[in-house]
């Protein structure tokens, strides 16, 4: 179980709810990626980003601990077959 408690972390401007999300935001930007944070509510998941593009993905950010199948199955079921990555990293400060 991941027992880390996630630390806000402020971004140009906007307040990501963990370091992870925030470092992830900065790639985004470094790709030159359009997303967005937390975009909308899909019957109780809300995707940490959506990246706009030819066909929009919705990308889940966790620490690799917090990644089983309920979770997936979750994502999946709230997804209703939409483009969704989950991003996973390990060892992290959160």
């Amino acid at each position: 179980m991941y027992r880390v408690k996630a630390i806000s972390t402020k971004y140009k401007n906007r307040v990501y709810r963990s370091r992870l999300e925030a470092r992830w935001a900065v790639m985004f930007d470094l790709l030159h990626w359009n997303f967005e944070y937390e975009p909308f509510d899909l019957m109780g998941w809300t995707p940490d980003f959506v990246i706009y593009g030819d066909q929009n993905v919705l990308v889940e950010i966790k620490p690799s601990e917090m990644v089983d199948k309920n979770v997936v199955d979750k994502i999946t079921k709230a997804g209703e077959n939409r483009n969704i990555i989950v991003l996973t990293e390990s060892n992290i400060d959160n």
